[in-house]
């Protein structure tokens, strides 16, 4: 299971360190219960869920129960665990595993009481996570769609979006065109902007088509890089009109 690789995330967090009062390498995470003589804060983890969902996908809940000794402090661990693992897809890029991938986690729910006779806060959040096995990665789980609108008739040579930002590294594996007036006489070809360079990955609508997909040699595309798209060709008797631009990444 997972269980570890999550907790070896959270532990070499620097910031949550400071607020569970970490002493001499004490991560104060612990599983199921709290041993003897250790003292607020801390965060008590468990599974309370788990299934399989496809050939090579799984998933598990896994509840994080924030104690201290005053609701605020309680409160700032449960946020900085929202900041660590509340990141759906992009969780892939924060959590390694030698045995695990994990594809998505996301806060499904939680609770905040004080126990009766004790001054414990307790904030709890609940967290489902989908993670394979690292040799038999479910790709298909991953693939991702984003859609950019260019507006009228296609103009050649015109920028469709410049300047756009993934949130994450990204990988585009195919782009579709989809135009509601179909060009004629030749096909609209459109390629792929990376810091405003033509990089020569051309997607392709020929003419008397209203969609086509085409597949692009992976590009590699990082967060810090700006993604653009732009119109090489129109068509020669009629340009094309109104046309989406679907772009496939990992």
């Amino acid at each position: 299971m997972i269980e570890q690789d999550v907790i070896n995330y959270l532990s070499n967090d620097g910031e949550l360190d400071i607020l569970l009062s970490t002493v001499a390498g004490n991560t104060k995470i612990f599983p199921n219960s709290v041993p003897l003589n250790i003292t607020q804060p801390y965060i008590i983890y468990s599974t309370i869920g788990e299934g399989t969902l496809a050939e090579h996908l799984r998933e598990i809940s896994m509840s994080f129960d924030c104690v201290a000794d005053n609701s605020i402090s309680a409160r700032n661990i449960r946020n900085r665990l929202i900041e660590l693992l509340d990141h759906e897809d992009r969780i892939q890029k924060l959590i390694t595993s030698t045995d695990y991938y994990v594809y998505w986690c996301k806060k499904t729910g939680g609770a905040t009481f004080k126990e009766p006779d004790f001054d414990y806060y307790h904030n709890v959040g609940i967290y489902l996570f989908r993670y394979g096995i690292l040799e038999q990665r479910y790709i298909d789980v991953i693939n991702k769609t984003i859609v950019f609108h260019y507006a009228g008739t296609l103009i050649d040579e015109d920028e469709i979006v410049n300047g756009f930002r993934f949130i994450g590294n990204i990988t585009i594996t195919k782009v579709g065109l989809h135009c509601r007036t179909a060009p004629a006489g030749a096909a609209v070809t459109v390629d792929i902007l990376k810091n405003s360079v033509e990089q020569g990955r051309i997607a392709t609508l020929a003419a008397g088509s209203t969609a086509q997909i085409t597949d692009i040699t992976d590009t590699n595309i990082l967060s810090t890089e700006d993604f653009g798209l732009k119109i090489k060709s129109v068509g020669s008797a009629f340009e094309g009109e109104s046309m989406n631009v679907v772009v496939h990444y990992q």
